[in-house]
């Protein structure tokens, strides 16, 4: 990923937490939802459109808008738009619902028990369902382009259960805990394995960096 997409769905997914902060304040989260949803769903579909219409082979300023607006489900699509505008859209929805629900439950005055989060907190669980949901994606997304051409091994299952129930149970916690012992018990649930993992890796980088070609292994 070059230093210009990562710039870009940085400040995408600045505007995402400002509007949907700023919807829940307005409306309920659900409405907040929606209406999040409804526009996201009209901003995809009219850069999806404009890039449709847009004479082949040239090169317009609808290009630079898809890879901001619509950047991802191009794998999965196989370059079709519609398979396109579809994944964004639902990672856009999830990621805004993500907001909204920390937004409601604790992060400010709107929490039903008077809780209040710390915005460190809400920002490490925000970081943790969107890197769990990146890879949950992910996954989906390699079986199903395998599934076209080779049946799928019972054993990728469990990987996509394991990461859809670390999602679902922490977020449940997030939105019906409402106590800071709900938050780390969601926080170790979703980010536990992504700290695991990290760090056993960076163990390994950092081991394999000081002991070089000189490392044994038996």
């Amino acid at each position: 990923m070059h230093l210009y997409t990562i710039l870009w769905r940085l400040i995408m997914f600045s505007l995402t937490a400002f509007v949907c902060v700023w919807l829940n304040k307005l409306v309920p989260a659900a409405a907040a939802i929606g209406i999040w949803a409804v526009g996201v769903g009209i901003l995809c579909c009219l850069v999806a459109l404009g890039m449709h219409r847009q004479p082949v082979g040239k090169v317009t300023v609808f290009n630079y808008l898809a890879g901001i607006v619509l950047p991802w489900g191009y794998k999965i699509g196989r370059g079709k738009l519609l398979p396109i505008v579809i994944e964004s859209w639902i990672r856009w929805v999830l990621l805004g619902a993500a907001v909204v629900a920390l937004t409601a439950h604790g992060f400010d005055s709107l929490a039903p028990s008077g809780y209040h989060r710390g915005p460190v907190v809400s920002t490490l669980l925000l970081l943790c369902w969107v890197i769990d949901a990146a890879v949950l994606f992910r996954i989906v997304t390699m079986l199903a382009i395998r599934a076209n051409d080779n049946p799928l091994p019972p054993k990728t299952f469990p990987p996509i259960l394991a990461l859809f129930g670390m999602i679902v149970v922490s977020a449940g916690l997030v939105i019906f805990g409402h106590s800071a012992a709900a938050d780390r018990i969601a926080l170790l649930i979703c980010g536990g394995p992504i700290l695991l993992i990290g760090g056993g890796y960076g163990l390994f980088l950092l081991v394999m960096m000081t002991a070089g070609r000189k490392a044994r292994w038996n």
